[in-house]
Parts: structure tokens; C-alpha cells; sequence
């Protein structure tokens, strides 16, 4: 034999689980082709090589017909038989790749020379490519075998199937080649026979062992993070804090995983595996995505405009978030803006922000809540800003009558005059300084107006007092009666505190304290914060009437800016038609409607609350 260029020899390593790799459906058809190409590349280069070193013409459709003489016996092979129209797609793709590569394996296998430089057996191109073939196809063969036998329930013993000497060397053409190839190629065959068998056996074993654990894992994982999700994007939304175990059980309480799932139809090592693997992803999933989307919304959702003299409209622009099929799209809508008219606000460096708040509503005294709660902020040195005329604060709303604009303060939820006009509600922000605060739309079913003051002059005054709560219809509140010292002592009260009982302490010890029964408190609020003294040193008198001069004396000492009675009286006139009954030294007495007027105009959406 001539001498030849020794051969680069690299150990081909197979980690082949034969019938699983080619038994699975509706594979791509890219991995079919790719998977025939493998083979046909390996095969090819193996009696490309045998035929080289046999001193054989190059011929591949000859090798090639050797080890397949038909398309039914690379099929019946390669276990490729099905009743699957899909599958005779991948088979069709198997066999053209295994043909293709096996051309191009072939040429590369029969152009690897090697040159002999002794008559070494063991360094002899015949048994250097005896060897590497017998380990080739008996690890192809006991592929096959070991899982053919685990299925059919045999022993873990290869002896048992491993073929006789005969048999192989027939199968292999090894009578036709040299002694030198066939010596080493039984050697080879029989060594990695076994340890092929072997690890098949095994691996098969625990794959099947497995699968029902690791298909539980997978699709339990599969499942879990796809409910989190949504759960977490729906918290986000429905304005929930953060806490997946709760939004867990609200769902297995609805439906549990058992039931939701199926799980009745699998074993119980795929539900154990189920059930853990879908909490955990759930609990993963949900957190994320909710830290994500309220991020995403929260930084959206914050808008700032600078405001000057010039006419303008502040627009929140809401980004909120869409759930269909499981995806989450984003969309802008305005819900809430502010109109500002011209020569409103006279300032170089004043931001007007607006941000939706995402935490959960409180002290809604049985009050539905009807939109999102807007926090509205005066971004300048003195975080407020003197407004020459009153501003706007609309919600695009289209709903009950009952419904009406909320503030938040002093921990309450306090009404501001609503007016509704197609589509839109808003109230009025009188000319005040104003520092912002919290708005939301509430409604209130249980609302009902004073009887017969439907048609009064100051009905609008009268449903703001009614629908915060400082007047009521129990008692008997009758809008024309005179206003007492108690009555008013409560008004002012209310307008400070609120709903909120604060406890106060008088520093005068009236005789007449027994008289001042559930108006205590509001009495000794007054006489304390230095807004009303007794009639004398001892003596408050709680149910005697209040005149106009008394009024106007004690709102002076509460405002910081010159009251005048006469300065209502005019408004009065001009917004609401009626003429005081005051007279020219103020000593009438007033009566409640009146001073319910004033309180509104005065104070309005601002109150004393601090």
C-alpha cells in the first residue's frame, strides 16, 4: 500500500437518545432537514474513509447504496415509519438531508490521508478506521436496542442483545475487508456496544421516570407566570397595594388550580410538581409586573405646565393600561384638566403638576368613589399661588346627578359646589391663594335636599352645607330661622375641623355651661382660639341670637385680610338676587341662610382646614 498523509482522526462523540430524537411530530422542517444532514454527514465520512483506505474508487452512490439499497430501508432504520400526513413532511426532509450530506461526508472522509510509517497493527490506517467505525455504529446500534428493550420491560443486560459475531460482520461487510479493519472493528463494536447500551438503558429509564415532574415544572412555570401577570397588571388597575398572596387566593377561591387546570386527569407526581412550580412563578411574575407597569404608569402619568397671566388649560393626560387576550397596550385619555382664564395668575416661575394618586381611597363614608384621585400641586418658592380670578377644576364625567367634586382634607373628604354641563362637572376655585390638594368624583346615594329648599335663594349654599354634613334634615334646620350663638359657634367649628370631633377646653368657666349640651365642644373651640367671648365675664348666653356686627366682628379676628359685611351684602345681591337684612348698624339679627352664604363665599374650598 502506498504511503499516505496521516490521518487528523477526531473521536466522534454521540449523546443520542435514538427513537425520542425521531419519533416526536409536526417538527420543523429545518430541523428535519438538519437532523437527516447529521447522519448523512457522519455515515458518509465513515465509508468514505473505509473505501479510501480498501484502495476503492471514490464512489458514493455506490457506499451510499451499500448502506441503504432502498428508501424503505433508511426509513424502517431510522424508525421513520407514520400514519401522520405532517410526519411524511419531516420524513421526506430526513431523507434529502441524509442524502445531500452524506456526498459531501463521504468526499471528506475518502480525502483523509494517512501515511504509514511502520507495520505497526495499531498505528495501520486499516485498523486506526476499523476502530473509529465500530465505535460509530455500535453506539448507533445499542441506541436503538436499549430503548427498544426498556420499553418492552427486559433487564438492563446488553449480553442479552447484543448481536452475534456473525451477524455483525455480515451486516458490515467485514468478510470482504482486511483482517487488520475487521480485527478492530469487532474489538471496537463490542467495547462501546456495551457502554452505549448501558447509558441508553439508563437515560431512557430516567427520562420516563422524570417526565411527569419536569412536564409538571414546565408547564406549572408556564402557567403561573402567565396568571401573575395578569393579576399583577389587574392590581395596578384596580388601584390595589401590592400582595400577591392575596391576589393568589381570591384566585384559587374563585376556582382552585385542581379544577382550573384539569389537574384531575394527571398523575399525582405531575400535580405535585404543578401546583409548586405555578406558585412560585405566580408569586414572581406578579410582583414584576406590577412594580413594572405602576412604574410605567406613574411616570407617565405626571404632568407639569407653567402657568403666567396667560390664558391656559392644565391637562392630565392619563396613561392607563388595556388587558385582551393577556396583552397589556397603553392608551391616553384626559380625565381630568384645569382651565385657567387670562390674568388669572401673575408669576415667572409657577408649575402647575398633576399626577393620578395610586393609593387605595379612604374615609369614604359609605360614598361611591366615580373617577381617579388628582393630586394637584403649586410648583414654586411659596408652593401656592395668589389667583386674581377663580380657576376651573373639570372632570369629564358622564353619570349620576348625585355625583359631585371632593376635596381631600383634613382627612375627610369635604364637597365643593359642583356644576355639571354636558359631559363635564367642575367647581370653582374661588380667587384665593391657592396651594392645591386632592380631587376625586364622589357619589353619594343618600343625598337629599332640604325639604322645600328647592326654590330659596341660597340653595346652592344650603346643598354645600347639606352635602358636607354640617346641616342635616333630622333636626329640623330651618334656613330663614335667626342663627343662635351655639349654631353659629358649630359653623365655624365645622369649617375648621370638619366631621372631625378634636377635643377643646374653654379657658372661662360659664355658669350657664349646662345649657351648651351637645354644642360643648364647639363652644369651647371658640372661646379658646380667642374668636368669641361671653356675653359677660362668666356668662356665654349659647342660645341667644347673633347679630350681623357680632358676625363680622369675629370673622376678623379669624381672616387674615379686613372682613366686611357689606362686601357680602353686594354679593348677595349680584349672584344671588336677595338683599340682606341688614341695617345701618348692623344689630338685626341674622339668620342661617345668610350666614351659610357668607361661610361659602368667604371660606369656600378652603376652609380653616390646616
Amino acid at each position: 500500500m502506498k504511503k499516505l498523509n496521516k490521518i487528523l482522526v477526531s473521536t466522534i462523540i454521540l449523546s443520542i437518545v435514538f427513537l425520542t430524537m425521531f419519533s416526536y411530530a409536526k417538527v420543523d422542517l429545518d430541523q428535519a432537514y438538519n437532523d437527516g444532514a447529521r447522519w448523512g454527514a457522519e455515515t458518509g465520512r465513515v465509508y468514505g474513509y473505509k473505501d479510501f483506505v480498501n484502495n476503492k474508487d471514490s464512489d458514493w452512490y455506490a457506499a451510499y447504496l451499500n448502506v441503504f439499497p432502498t428508501t424503505a430501508d433508511l426509513i424502517e432504520f431510522f424508525n421513520l415509519e407514520t400514519e401522520d400526513d405532517d410526519d411524511d413532511d419531516y420524513n421526506r426532509e430526513f431523507i434529502r438531508g441524509y442524502r445531500n450530506s452524506f456526498l459531501d461526508g463521504y468526499n471528506a472522509g475518502y480525502a483523509n490521508i494517512v501515511e504509514e510509517t511502520d507495520d505497526d497493527e495499531e498505528t495501520s490506517p486499516s485498523a486506526i478506521a476499523g476502530a473509529l467505525h465500530g465505535k460509530y455504529f455500535a453506539e448507533l446500534d445499542a441506541a436503538q436496542v436499549a430503548i427498544k428493550d426498556y420499553h418492552e420491560g427486559k433487564y438492563n443486560d446488553w449480553t442479552l442483545s447484543y448481536p452475534t459475531e456473525v451477524a455483525t460482520k455480515i451486516k458490515y461487510d467485514l468478510y470482504k475487508d482486511s483482517d487488520l479493519y475487521a480485527n478492530a472493528f469487532m474489538e471496537s463494536y463490542e467495547v462501546n456496544f456495551e457502554l452505549a447500551y448501558k447509558e441508553n438503558y439508563r437515560d431512557t429509564s430516567i427520562e420516563i421516570s422524570s417526565a411527569p415532574e419536569e412536564n409538571g415544572n414546565l408547564q406549572g412555570t408556564t402557567m403561573g407566570s402567565l396568571k401573575g401577570e395578569a393579576d399583577g397588571m389587574l392590581d395596578v388597575i384596580r388601584n390595589n397595594r401590592s400582595n400577591w398572596q392575596s391576589a393568589y387566593n381570591e384566585m384559587i377561591s374563585g376556582n382552585d388550580l385542581f379544577t382550573r387546570y384539569n389537574l384531575y386527569r394527571e398523575n399525582k407526581e405531575y400535580i405535585n410538581s404543578f401546583e409548586g412550580a405555578f406558585k412560585t412563578a405566580y408569586e414572581v411574575a406578579y410582583q414584576r409586573m406590577y412594580q413594572e407597569t405602576n412604574i410605567e404608569i406613574e411616570t407617565k402619568n405626571v404632568n407639569y405646565r407653567k402657568v403666567d397671566s396667560n390664558e391656559k388649560i392644565v391637562e392630565y393626560s392619563e396613561y392607563v393600561v388595556n388587558i385582551d387576550s393577556g396583552a397589556k397596550s397603553i392608551e391616553s385619555v384626559i380625565p381630568f384638566y384645569i382651565e385657567i382664564e387670562e390674568g388669572t395668575i401673575y408669576s415667572n416661575e409657577t408649575y402647575f403638576a398633576i399626577a393620578e394618586n395610586q393609593l387605595p381611597v379612604s374615609n369614604l363614608n359609605d360614598k361611591l368613589k366615580a373617577s381617579g384621585v388628582f393630586d394637584v400641586k403649586v410648583i414654586n418658592n411659596d408652593l401656592s399661588v395668589k389667583l386674581q380670578k377663580p380657576i376651573k377644576l373639570c372632570f369629564n364625567f358622564y353619570g349620576s346627578s348625585k355625583a359631585g367634586i371632593y376635596k381631600f382634607v383634613n382627612k375627610q373628604w369635604m364637597y365643593l359646589q359642583t356644576e355639571f354641563d354636558d359631559g363635564v362637572i367642575y367647581t370653582e376655585i374661588p380667587a384665593v391663594d391657592f396651594d392645591g390638594g386632592k380631587f376625586a368624583i364622589l357619589i353619594d346615594n343618600e343625598y337629599t335636599p332640604l325639604k322645600d329648599s328647592m326654590l330659596h335663594w341660597a340653595y346652592d349654599d344650603l346643598k354645600v352645607y347639606l352635602k358636607r354634613g354640617y346641616i342635616n334634615n333630622e333636626t329640623g334646620f330651618n334656613p330663614d330661622s335667626y342663627m343662635t350663638r351655639k349654631e353659629f359657634s358649630r359653623m365655624i367649628r365645622r369649617n375648621t375641623d370638619g366631621l372631625i370631633d378634636y377635643s377643646y377646653s374653654s379657658p372661662i368657666d360659664f355658669i350657664d355651661k349646662d345649657l351648651f349640651l351637645d354644642y360643648q365642644n364647639d363652644i369651647n373651640f371658640m372661646v379658646s382660639k380667642g374668636y368669641m367671648n361671653g356675653v359677660s365675664s362668666d356668662l356665654f348666653n349659647p342660645n341667644g341670637y347673633i347679630t350681623y356686627n357680632q358676625v363680622e366682628i369675629v370673622m376678623n379676628r379669624i381672616m387674615d385680610e379686613e372682613f366686611s359685611w357689606n362686601d357680602i351684602s353686594e354679593l348677595m345681591l349680584t349672584e344671588r338676587f336677595n338683599k340682606s337684612k341688614v341695617n345701618e348698624f348692623k344689630s338685626n339679627y341674622i339668620d342661617k341662610a345668610e350666614v351659610i352664604f357668607m361661610l361659602n363665599k368667604v371660606l369656600g374650598s378652603e376652609v380653616l382646614f390646616k
